[in-house]
C-alpha cells in the first residue's frame, strides 16, 4: 500500500505517462543507517563550521571598526597638539618681545634681523 500515488496522465489518453509511488517506508528502509549518521553529523559539522565562521568575521569586522576609530582619534589628537604647539611659538615670541618693548629692554634697531630669523 503506497501513501502518496501520483499519476501523470497524457493530454489525450486516460494512460499514464509514467508512475511515481513515494513511500515513506520504503526510504527508510532502503538507506542504511551509517549513511543516515554519517550525513546528520556532516549536516552539523557545516552548521557549526558556518556559525564559527559568520561570527568570527563579525568580530573581526568590530575589531577592524574600533581599531580604524581609535587611530584617527589618535592622529587628530597628535595633529592638535603639534598645531597648537606650531601656533604658540609665535604668540609667546610676540608677547616676550611686547614685553620687552614695555620694559624698554628691546633694541629697536635689531627688530629687522630678529623678524628675519623667526620661522614663520
Amino acid at each position: 500500500m503506497t501513501l502518496i500515488h501520483l499519476w501523470f496522465v497524457h493530454h489525450r489518453s486516460d494512460r499514464p505517462i509514467f508512475n511515481l509511488d513515494i513511500n515513506p517506508m520504503t526510504i527508510m528502509q532502503r538507506l542504511p543507517l551509517r549513511k543516515a549518521l554519517v550525513g546528520l553529523f556532516v549536516g552539523q559539522i557545516l552548521v557549526a563550521v558556518g556559525l564559527v565562521g559568520y561570527l568570527s568575521f563579525r568580530n573581526g569586522q568590530s575589531a577592524t571598526n574600533h581599531l580604524a576609530a581609535k587611530l584617527q582619534m589618535e592622529t587628530t589628537q597628535r595633529v592638535q597638539d603639534r598645531l597648537n604647539q606650531f601656533l604658540a611659538t609665535p604668540q609667546q615670541v610676540a608677547a616676550m618681545s611686547y614685553q620687552a618693548a614695555q620694559w624698554e629692554q628691546l633694541d629697536r634697531s635689531h627688530l629687522s634681523s630678529v623678524a628675519r630669523s623667526l620661522p614663520f
